[in-house]
């Protein structure tokens, strides 16, 4: 066999395996020219968007696809793109021949040749059946936080029931805490986790006698040492339910202190889940502003002094100065 045989037989495997990959390739496939107007669709296409070869091919792809919808603005810009020499991969909606609207994935190639461009190489990918699904497991999930969240708010009224001179404390806390966490720039499941922590950082007091939480005076040393308990006791209940955020964690850890004197572990520093951090501040913050049973509340002046007084041995320093700053520039108030 002399070369130019051979040369003839290797390019026509080349075009019988290019073939193959365009004809036979499960997705719609369609090639265009520097006009946009179609050239030739493989079977996938016929099939995905109920034309024919002859009915699509000369056609511009555009109106072929898109026309009559809202997203042939869209379609007519990915054209301009792609016939400006870039590649784009995108997802959007596109019209079948009966005008039915499905989802699509789209990838559109330049076809470029001696730096000429030739045309647009584009595949269309009929993601519906994914998207519905992905619509059901957010739906699920959003199911699940309303539960979560349900949860969260039982807990944490179980409790004010028990201890009315504490009521709205824990929602106080949060309201706080939140605040917090925004003015930190944390990430949204951060901000949530916070919140939602904080309705319920005191749920471990339901096993404390009644007594003892609306006790007149201060406590005794065993009294004290029972409430220090809370804790862990609301560590143990909320580790039992599963949550999308750390809630038993940071509950257990909202007494510790950096310089490793809080409780129960004496945990320090970076030991301390730092959504613990901002809970601690907004607790104490909230405490001292209320009422208790043995005293009044005090102002917020007098709880900014306080935490900046322990800031960076009892508090982290930034959530201290974002606390302060949305009492002091803010005018934050506990009032719904």
């Amino acid at each position: 066999m002399n070369d130019r045989l051979k040369t003839q037989e290797a390019l026509e495997k080349e075009q019988a395996f290019l073939g193959c990959l365009f004809h036979s390739n499960p997705e719609a496939i369609v090639l265009t020219d520097q006009n946009n107007r179609v050239i030739e669709v493989n079977e996938s296409f016929c099939r995905t968007f109920g034309y024919s070869k002859d009915e699509s091919v000369g056609k511009h792809i555009d109106e072929l696809v898109a026309i009559g919808t809202h997203f042939y603005e869209e379609a007519t810009d990915i054209s301009y793109k792609v016939s400006s020499g870039s590649m784009v991969d995108v997802e959007s909606m596109r019209r079948k021949k009966d005008g039915t609207l499905f989802e699509v994935a789209i990838t559109a190639v330049p076809v470029i040749f001696k730096d000429k461009f030739l045309g647009i190489y584009t595949i269309y990918r009929d993601i519906s059946d994914k998207k519905r699904a992905e619509r059901k497991i957010r739906e699920y999930v959003d199911y699940l936080k309303r539960v979560w969240i349900q949860t969260i708010s039982a807990l944490g009224s179980a409790l004010e029931k028990r201890d009315l001179f504490t009521a709205g404390h824990q929602r106080r806390v949060a309201k706080l805490a939140r605040a917090i966490a925004t003015r930190l720039n944390l990430a949204e499941e951060d901000v949530e986790a916070i919140y939602m922590a904080s309705l319920v950082h005191d749920i471990g007091k339901i096993k404390i006698p009644a007594e003892i939480l609306s006790k007149p005076a201060s406590l005794m040393p065993e009294e004290y040492m029972l409430v220090k308990t809370h804790p862990k006791v609301g560590f143990d209940i909320l580790s039992e339910i599963e949550f999308p955020w750390p809630i038993a964690e940071i509950v257990y850890q909202h007494h510790e202190r950096l310089d490793g004197s809080g409780y129960p572990r004496g945990l320090r520093g970076e030991e301390i889940h730092r959504l613990a951090r901002v809970i601690a501040v907004a607790d104490v913050v909230e405490a001292i502003m209320s009422d208790r049973p043995h005293r009044k509340g005090r102002p917020a002046e007098v709880a900014m002094q306080e935490i900046k007084a322990l800031k960076g041995k009892h508090f982290d320093p930034d959530v201290v100065e974002a606390c302060v700053s949305l009492f002091e520039l803010d005018g934050f108030t506990f009032d719904d």
